[in-house]
C-alpha cells in the first residue's frame, strides 16, 4: 500500500451524550484529541477482595475516586493519602518497594513490591518481564500465560493506579531511582516546595509545567504544633 494513502487511527473521543464514544467513520472524518483517552482519565473502579482500605478512610483510594469529576484544591495543596496498605498479603510500603515498572502511555515509574528482598533468579525474571512486555498502569504486572506462578502472588503492583495518579509516595522513599521527577507529570527537573516542607514532614517534586496548569503538590504528615 502506498505510504501517502495510509492512515493513522483516530483517538476515542466521546460524542455530545458523553456517554458513547464517536463510531469509527465519524471520527476519522474529523479532528480527534487525547481529552477522552480512557487511560488518561480517573474513573469509578469497582472494589476487590484482594485489596485492603484503611479502616475509616473516606478520601480518595489512590486511584479510585467516588466522584467523576477531579477534586476541587482551591489553592491548596494536595494530600497523599495511600489508603491500600496490601495487597495478597504483600504490605506496599517503602520497605517492600523492590523496582520499578515505567508505563508504557504516561512513562510514570509504578512501583514493584514484595515483601521479601528479589533473589537473582526473580531479579532475572523481573527484568525478562519488564523488557519483554509492555506495562501500563493499572495492568497486572505478569500476563496470564507467564510462568512463575509464585512470583504472580508475591510481587506485586499497586491496583487501582491510573496515568492520571500521581507518582507513589514510596518511589520517592525507595532507593529506585530520580527522586526529582514530578509527582503529577514524571518529569525530571522538579523541585520542591521549600516553604511546604515547614509545614509538611513530606513534600513531593512538582515541575514548573504542572504549577502553570495550577496544579498543587502534594504534601503529606502535617506538622503538630509543638509543645511548650
Amino acid at each position: 500500500m502506498e505510504e501517502e494513502k495510509l492512515k493513522w487511527l483516530p483517538e476515542p473521543e466521546l460524542d455530545d451524550t458523553r456517554e458513547h464514544f464517536l463510531p469509527y467513520k465519524q471520527a476519522t472524518n474529523q479532528e480527534t484529541t487525547e481529552k477522552d483517552r480512557p487511560s488518561l482519565t480517573d474513573k469509578k473502579v469497582c472494589k476487590k477482595n484482594t485489596v485492603k482500605p484503611r479502616p475509616g478512610s473516606s478520601v480518595e483510594i489512590h486511584g479510585e475516586i467516588e466522584e467523576d469529576e477531579e477534586r476541587e484544591t482551591s489553592g491548596q495543596p494536595q494530600v497523599n493519602d495511600t489508603s491500600i496498605e496490601s495487597v495478597a498479603d504483600v504490605p506496599l510500603s517503602s520497605q517492600n518497594a523492590r523496582a520499578v515498572a515505567i508505563c508504557v502511555e504516561c512513562r510514570k515509574p509504578r512501583v514493584v513490591y514484595s515483601k521479601t528482598k528479589l533473589n537473582q533468579r526473580k531479579e532475572v525474571a523481573l527484568a525478562m518481564f519488564l523488557r519483554e512486555y509492555e506495562f501500563s498502569c493499572g495492568a497486572h504486572l505478569f500476563p496470564p500465560s507467564a510462568a512463575l506462578s509464585e512470583m504472580k502472588k508475591t510481587v506485586v503492583t499497586r491496583p487501582f493506579v491510573q496515568c492520571a495518579t500521581p507518582v507513589e509516595l514510596c518511589y520517592y522513599g525507595a532507593e529506585l531511582g530520580r527522586k526529582d521527577l514530578c509527582a503529577h507529570c514524571g518529569d525530571p527537573g522538579a523541585e520542591t516546595d521549600a516553604e511546604l516542607k515547614t509545614l509538611y514532614k513530606t513534600v513531593l517534586p512538582i515541575c514548573q509545567k504542572c504549577r502553570d496548569m495550577r496544579k498543587e503538590p502534594i504534601v503529606q504528615r502535617k506538622f503538630g504544633k509543638s509543645k511548650k
